[in-house]
C-alpha cells in the first residue's frame, strides 16, 4: 500500500523535480528581475554622474561691489603761447585726433618798425654784418701768421747757417791752436837750449794767443747764435699757440652769431606741437588772431586708450584687494542684460584713506572712509546691440572677484565653513 501510494506520487512531477528535491532538501528563493528596472538603475547614476560633472565645471564668482568712475590717465593739454604772435596758420579743427609732436598750428612774431622793416631783420642784418668782420678779421689773421711765421723760419735758417759757420771755423781755429801749441813747445826747448831769442818766442807766444782768443771769440759767438736760435724757435711756437687762441676765439664769436640769426629765423615762426597724442578739445584762436604771451591757445584731451578705472574701496573690503586681481565692472550708461560686463585688472592701490566728509570725490553716495583703487580696462569700449566707445566721466559698479568657485564647492561652502568649529 505505502509502494503503490509512492509510486502514485511520483508519477505527478516530472523526473527532473524529483532529483532536485533529493538532491537539495533546503530550497531558496530565486529573484527574478526585468531588463526595464536594470536600464532605470544605470540612467540614474548616469544622470548623476553627469550633474556632479556639470557641478564640478561651471563656475562661480563670489564678488564685493565699489563704485567708480572713468577718468583719463594723464591730464589735459593746456596749450599757450610762448610769446606775442599772429596765428599764421591752424593745421587742426576741433574734434581731430592728433599725434605726438604733430604741428598744431603756426605762429608769425614778425613785428615792423616805422621804416616797414622788421624788427628781427634788422637784427638779423646788424649780426650778419659782425660775422662777415669776424670773418675777415679771421683772414688777416691768418696772412699775418703765415708772413710771420715765415719771417721766423728764415731767421731761424739764417741762424742755423751762422752756427753751423762759427762751428766750422770754430774748428780750423782749434786745430790751429793745436799746431801753434805743439809749436810754442818746441819753441821753449829752443829757447831754453839758447838756440832762439826771447823776442823770437814771445812773437810766437802772442801769435798763439791770438788764435786760442779767436777761437774763444767764436765760439763764444757760435754759443749766442745758438741761444738766438732757441729763442727764435720759440718765438715761433709762441706765435703758432697764439695765432691758434685767437681763431679759435673768433671762430667762437662767429659760431655764437650764426647761432643767434638761427634763433631769430626761428622766433620770427614758432611751431605749435602735441606733447601726447589725444584729441583736440577746443580751439581758442583762428588764423590773423593776435595772441599775447601766455594766452590759450587749444586744449587737447587724451584719447580714449588712456582711460582708467578708479573706484573708491571701502575700508572694509581693502584688506581682500590686491594687484593683478581681477574685476568686473558695470556701467551705469550701459545695462548688464544688454552690454554684459567689462573685465578690468587691479594696477595700484593707494596707502591712505579718504573720508567723504572732508574730500569732495568725483563719485556721490559714499558715506565711509574710502581707498582709491586704480584699474586697466580689459577694452575701451563695449559691445552689445551696438558698439559705444567709453569716456571719461562714465560711473560703474565694480564688482572685486574674491573667489573663483566650482558650483559643487559653492553649494557645500556652508559646511565648510564649519571645519575645525564642530567637535
Amino acid at each position: 500500500m505505502i509502494e503503490a501510494d509512492s509510486t502514485e506520487r511520483s508519477e505527478l512531477f516530472r523526473p527532473e523535480v524529483l532529483i532536485y528535491r533529493r538532491e537539495k532538501t533546503i530550497s531558496s528563493a530565486v529573484i527574478s528581475q526585468s531588463s526595464a528596472v536594470k536600464t532605470m538603475v544605470w540612467c540614474s547614476i548616469g544622470l548623476m554622474c553627469l550633474a556632479l560633472l556639470v557641478l564640478c565645471l561651471i563656475r562661480y564668482k563670489e564678488t564685493e561691489s565699489a563704485r567708480g568712475i572713468l577718468e583719463h590717465k594723464s591730464p589735459s593739454q593746456q596749450i599757450k603761447s610762448p610769446n606775442s604772435a599772429v596765428v599764421a596758420l591752424v593745421t587742426v579743427t576741433e574734434g581731430e585726433l592728433v599725434d605726438k609732436g604733430q604741428t598744431l598750428m603756426t605762429l608769425s612774431t614778425v613785428i615792423l618798425n616805422g621804416s616797414g622793416e622788421s624788427q628781427q631783420s634788422s637784427t638779423i642784418r646788424r649780426l650778419r654784418l659782425k660775422e662777415e668782420s669776424l670773418e675777415t678779421q679771421l683772414v688777416m689773421d691768418e696772412r699775418l701768421y703765415k708772413a710771420e711765421s715765415e719771417r721766423h723760419s728764415l731767421s731761424i735758417a739764417a741762424l742755423a747757417l751762422t752756427i753751423s759757420g762759427f762751428e766750422l771755423e770754430a774748428d780750423l781755429l782749434a786745430k790751429q791752436e793745436m799746431l801753434s801749441r805743439n809749436n810754442i813747445q818746441a819753441l821753449e826747448q829752443l829757447l831754453n837750449s839758447s838756440n832762439i831769442s826771447r823776442s823770437q818766442f814771445d812773437r810766437e807766444l802772442l801769435k798763439h794767443l791770438g788764435i786760442e782768443r779767436e777761437r774763444n771769440s767764436v765760439e763764444g759767438k757760435a754759443h749766442a747764435a745758438k741761444s738766438k736760435l732757441e729763442d727764435g724757435t720759440l718765438q715761433q711756437e709762441l706765435l703758432v699757440l697764439d695765432y691758434e687762441d685767437k681763431q679759435l676765439k673768433v671762430s667762437n664769436e662767429v659760431q655764437q652769431l650764426a647761432n643767434e640769426i638761427v634763433d631769430l629765423y626761428q622766433q620770427t615762426s614758432i611751431s605749435i606741437q602735441a606733447l601726447e597724442s589725444g584729441v583736440v578739445a577746443s580751439l581758442a584762436v583762428e588764423t590773423g588772431a593776435s595772441v599775447s604771451a601766455g594766452q590759450m591757445l587749444l586744449t587737447i584731451l587724451p584719447n580714449q586708450q588712456s582711460l582708467q578705472a578708479t573706484i573708491f574701496v571701502p575700508s572694509r573690503l581693502i584688506g581682500k584687494i590686491h594687484t593683478e586681481q581681477e574685476l568686473l565692472l558695470e556701467f551705469d550708461a550701459f545695462p548688464i542684460s544688454k552690454f554684459g560686463y567689462t573685465s578690468a585688472s587691479v594696477i595700484m592701490i593707494s596707502t591712505g584713506s579718504l573720508d567723504p566728509r572732508e574730500t569732495l570725490l568725483p563719485v556721490p553716495g559714499l558715506n565711509e572712509p574710502v581707498f582709491k583703487v586704480i584699474a586697466e580696462l580689459e577694452k575701451h569700449y563695449v559691445e552689445g546691440p551696438e558698439t559705444f566707445p567709453l569716456v571719461s566721466g562714465i560711473q560703474f559698479s565694480a564688482d572685486f572677484v574674491m573667489e573663483d568657485l566650482s558650483l559643487l564647492e559653492f553649494i557645500f561652502k556652508p559646511v565648510l565653513k564649519l571645519k575645525g568649529k564642530i567637535l
